[in-house]
């Protein structure tokens, strides 16, 4: 009996000792759901070329060594810039998808769910580009839902539509210049030569009096038309956006030496608010999504241990 009654004090001193002196696993978390490095690192492999393509930008860098990751440029170190990137937008995913859930149009998934639907999928995409598409198909539900809950005012679609830049307001247009590269002499003489046109030439007609007025130049018609302009072609956007703005019968200067004589303008006027209600609905919504968005970013709970930041960074040590 009095072995019995001499145990029992020491069951209880092994708890004490179990409490005060083991220290609790840390839970990498956000808003108190658990973060796996392999999480964190599809974000940090999503983001790598971005990172290391800005620090070459920024410092000149013309190869990347082994160690390039924890070099430090001018104190700035890349795994520290990816280490940030990677998990801000961890935690916008799980902002997006718990705003989502929140509205009842998805499904609460953990991770590993997410991943193992990615390889169903048989997908060219990356996993990271797999969770931002799907967080862009959430994005529009939950502005879809929204909208219903609560349809914007007349007044808010009008300050939603003032925001947007011109260039989302206009309608396409299609202009018809000559081109005159490597001029070398004054714009005031063009200009002479302008007023001396004949009236209602076509373009090629007009292509050629330019020509027989500067023998010795290079001269060309150009036709731009906004609506099949190619998305990466950024010269013929910047150039249509400016010569559209022009009136016929004039000639203005571009860059080094290249002027333009502008023939006809079509199009290209700016929507009114009545005209396209929808613009404005579209403007009004993406901003009110952003801006609840980042709230949601800047208020989440982020617990992140040392050990998985350690390990995230000791993984890209080896990577060029």
């Amino acid at each position: 009996m009095k072995r019995k009654f001499l145990a029992i004090p020491a069951v209880f001193l092994v708890i004490i000792l179990l409490v005060f002196f083991v220290k609790p696993k840390e839970l990498a978390a956000v808003n108190g759901e658990e973060v796996t490095l392999a999480e964190l690192m599809a974000y940090g492999d999503e983001y790598a070329n971005q990172v290391a393509s800005q620090f070459a930008d920024k410092y000149h860098i013309t190869s990347y060594g082994q160690h390039f990751w924890e070099e430090s440029y001018q104190g700035e170190r890349p795994i520290d810039a990816l280490y940030e990137e990677a998990v801000g937008a961890l935690v916008r995913h799980r902002v997006v998808n718990e705003t989502a859930i929140s509205l009842k149009v998805t499904e609460e998934k953990s991770f590993q769910e997410e991943q193992k639907a990615w390889e169903n999928a048989k997908t060219n995409l990356s996993l990271g580009q797999y969770l931002a598409t799907q967080d862009e198909q959430l994005a529009n539900k939950i502005k879809e839902a929204w909208l219903k809950a609560t349809p914007p005012s007349e007044k808010q679609l009008a300050q939603a539509f003032e925001s947007l830049e011109d260039k989302y307001k206009e309608t396409d247009y299609a202009v018809s210049a000559i081109e005159i590269p490597g001029y070398s002499g004054e714009l005031a003489t063009l200009q002479k030569i302008a007023q001396q046109i004949p009236a209602q030439l076509s373009l090629t007609e007009c292509e050629s009096w330019w020509q027989q007025q500067l023998p010795q130049q290079l001269i060309s018609a150009l036709t731009l038309k906004s609506a099949e302009f190619q998305k990466d072609d950024v010269y013929s956007q910047s150039l249509g956006s400016f010569l559209s703005k022009e009136e016929p019968g004039t000639v203005v200067v571009g860059d080094q030496q290249q002027f333009f004589y502008i023939v006809k303008v079509e199009g290209g006027q700016l929507l009114t608010v009545e005209e396209a209600p929808k613009l404005a609905e579209n403007q009004y919504i993406n901003e009110l999504y952003e801006q609840r968005i980042a709230k949601g970013v800047k208020q989440a709970k982020v617990a992140l241990p040392e050990k998985i930041e350690e390990s995230f960074r000791t993984s890209y040590q080896t990577k060029n």
